[in-house]
C-alpha cells in the first residue's frame, strides 16, 4: 500500500478534522513501520504519541503539515506551544518527546528527503539538554497548564476527573480573585471551542495566494 505524504501540500482550503485525522494516522503508521519506528517501538510500545501531538499543534495552531515544517515552526511548537499547553513533569517524559521526534525526523529525511529535515534534526539535538527546563518553566505556562500545575502541587490528582472537579471547587471558593492567584489564572469558566490563532490565519492566507 502506498501513501502520498505530500497529498495536501498545496491545498488551498483547510482540512476538516476527520480528513486530517486520517492523514495523521497514516503518517504515523508508516513511520512506525519504518526502521526508525521499529527501533523506537523496541523501547517504547506506545511510540507515536508525541508525533501525533506535534502534528496536531503544527496543523491546528500553525496551519501546516509535517511536510511543510521548518526549524522555525519546530521551535515555536516545542518552546512556545508545548510549554504553554502540555503538562509534562518528569525528565523521563521530556526525554521521550525528543527521542521520538528525532526518530521521526530521521525517517522523514531518509524516506521522504524533506529539505528542512536536517535543520530540524540539528535543532532537536541542540534543544535536548534544556527541554525539560523549558517544559517546566512556569513563566511559559498558559492558563490551563498553570491551573493543572497548581492543583498537582496542592496534592490533587489532576488526571482524575472527580479530583479535578474537587480542586476546581476549592479554587473558586478559596483562591480565585485573591492575592495568591498565579498570573494568568482567572475564575474558572466553561471551556470554549478553540479558535484559529493569528499565526494560523496568517499562514492560511499565505497558502491561498
Amino acid at each position: 500500500m502506498t501513501f502520498d505524504i505530500h497529498q495536501y501540500d498545496h491545498l488551498e482550503e483547510e482540512l476538516d478534522e476527520k480528513r486530517f485525522e486520517k492523514y495523521k494516522k497514516a503518517v504515523i503508521r508508516f513511520f512506525l513501520k519504518s526502521e526508525e519506528g521499529a527501533e523506537l517501538l523496541l523501547n517504547n510500545p506506545d511510540a507515536g504519541h508525541w508525533v501525533r501531538v506535534f502534528a496536531d499543534y503544527g496543523y491546528w495552531h500553525l496551519g501546516i503539515f509535517p511536510t511543510q515544517m521548518t526549524q522555525i515552526e519546530t521551535k515555536e511548537i516545542l518552546t512556545v506551544l508545548f510549554p504553554r499547553k502540555v503538562a509534562i513533569s518528569s525528565e523521563e517524559e521530556t526525554a521521550d518527546v525528543i527521542v521520538e521526534l528525532l526518530a521521526f525526523w530521521r525517517y522523514m529525511k531518509r524516506e521522504h528527503q524533506l529539505p528542512h529535515a536536517t535543520s530540524i534534526l540539528r535543532f532537536l539535538k541542540k534543544i535536548e539538554p534544556e527541554f525539560h527546563g523549558i517544559m517546566n518553566d512556569s513563566t511559559r505556562f498558559g492558563m490551563g497548564k498553570s491551573f493543572v500545575s497548581m492543583g498537582t502541587q496542592m496534592g490533587f490528582n489532576m488526571t482524575d476527573d472527580a479530583d479535578m472537579q474537587r480542586f476546581m471547587l476549592h479554587y473558586n471558593e478559596h483562591i480565585a480573585n485573591t492575592a495568591s492567584e498565579p498570573p494568568g489564572i482567572q475564575k474558572i469558566l466553561p471551556p470554549r471551542a478553540p479558535s484559529k490563532t493569528r499565526n494560523q490565519l496568517k499562514r492560511m492566507r499565505k497558502r491561498k495566494k
